[in-house]
Formats: C-alpha cells, sequence, structure tokens
C-alpha cells in the first residue's frame, strides 16, 4: 500500500529477510506494480551492508509512477540499471539514481513521455541502445564524464527537449546501427554538443552533418562531471 502523496517505500526486509530481489517474473512480461493507479512514487532502500539488490527486466514498467527514487547507497546487481526498467510509465517526471550504476540498460526510460529529471550517475560508463527515447529530458544539459566510454544507438532518439550533451570522454565511441528506425544516439533531437577539439564527438558530429551544433571545449575549464537537473 501506498502512504502519504502515493509514495511506496520498498521495505528493506520481509518477515525478517532483506529484501534483495524485485521483479519476478519468468517471462519477464509485466512490472510489480502493474497498471495501479494509487502508486505515484517508489522508493527503494539499502537492505543492508554488503548485499546487492536485483532488479530484473521491466520491473516498473507500464505503471502509473510519477516519481523513483534509488537511495544513495543502494547497490545494484552488476551496478546496473534493467531493461526497460521504467518503459512506457508516461506519468513518469522524476529519477533519482545512486552513482554507483556503471551501466543503463537498452530501452531503460524508453516511451517515459513525461520525463524531464534524470541524474546521470557518476560511476556511469555506459548507455545503452534506446535508453532514454522519447523522454522530452525538457532543459536538461547532459554531462557525459571522462568514464563514459559508449553511448548506444538511439539511446536520445526524439529527446525534444534536451537542451545540450557534453562529452568529457574524448574516445567515447557514439554507436551508429540498429534498424532502419534507430539510427545514431541523437536522431530527432536539437541539443547542443560540447566537446573537445580532434573527440570522437566532433567526428561524430561531422559524419552526421551535425557540425553546426558542435561546440569546442576548453581544455582548461574546469567542468563538473555530472549534473542533475
Amino acid at each position: 500500500e501506498a502512504g502519504e502523496e502515493g509514495l511506496l517505500v520498498i521495505p528493506k526486509e520481509i518477515d525478517g529477510k532483506p529484501v534483495v530481489h524485485l521483479g519476478d517474473f519468468p517471462d519477464d512480461s509485466t512490472s510489480i506494480l502493474g497498471n495501479n493507479p494509487w502508486v505515484k512514487a517508489v522508493q527503494i532502500q539499502n537492505p543492508g551492508e554488503g548485499l546487492a539488490v536485483e532488479l530484473r527486466k521491466k520491473v516498473f514498467s507500464w505503471t502509473a509512477l510519477e516519481s523513483i527514487i534509488i537511495d544513495s547507497d543502494v547497490v545494484l546487481q552488476g551496478n546496473a540499471l534493467p531493461e526497460q526498467f521504467a518503459y512506457g510509465s508516461t506519468a513518469l517526471t522524476s529519477v533519482q539514481l545512486p552513482d554507483s550504476i556503471t551501466l543503463i540498460k537498452k530501452e531503460a526510460f524508453r516511451n517515459c513521455t513525461s520525463l524531464t529529471s534524470v541524474n546521470m550517475p557518476a560511476e556511469l560508463v555506459e548507455i545503452g541502445p534506446n535508453a532514454f527515447r522519447s523522454a522530452p529530458l525538457t532543459g536538461m544539459e547532459i554531462v557525459l564524464s571522462e568514464k563514459v566510454t559508449k553511448v548506444g544507438y538511439a539511446a536520445f532518439y526524439s529527446c525534444g527537449g534536451l537542451a545540450s550533451v557534453t562529452a568529457l570522454n574524448k574516445d567515447c565511441v557514439f554507436e551508429v546501427g540498429g534498424g532502419m528506425w534507430d539510427g545514431h544516439p541523437f536522431v530527432a533531437t536539437s541539443c547542443v554538443f560540447k566537446g573537445y577539439t580532434g573527440s570522437t564527438l566532433e567526428t561524430f558530429c561531422a559524419e552526421q552533418t551535425l557540425s553546426e551544433r558542435f561546440v569546442a571545449l576548453d581544455p582548461m575549464e574546469d567542468i563538473a562531471t555530472a549534473q542533475t537537473v
């Protein structure tokens, strides 16, 4: 049951056993909330020192959630946000992720058509294909730290409100591929790209006829490695 303002706090333990596994459906076809209209926000807590939480595919997909909070001291199994984590949760507006996450798997936030606030974890290494596809991300200025080595194809496809993307890793791979409706990570966006001269981002912009939107960074400029909007 959800508490005040529809907040559902996942308990740290049930009957004395730590809650370390969410979403256990053999066919991965549904979320743990389904279309429950009463739960508007969910919070995942750290179940205990040394314990990792396993989140299954589609754990919060197709829900009425407006907010998801994973506490900063939570460690996810494999340090990865699962595939289709909140796929199709069209009311979702904000997400708070722990810095320990290194991988956002494919389609994690695809078709979250109200999402405007999400942080890039400090330890993030890779963003999977279609991860934020069709999420507006209105006004967000995303900074990809030096640790980010790959952005999958169509990762930010049709993120119409995205303001800018800054890549601090000169060798970050921007994948181009997928099917006929996929393409490069920033199809159907109008964002500004900020990166270093001679970087893979500059090359990517040139190859995708986006050079007019590329802004060269001053190598001496002190830039924050992550930003939450």
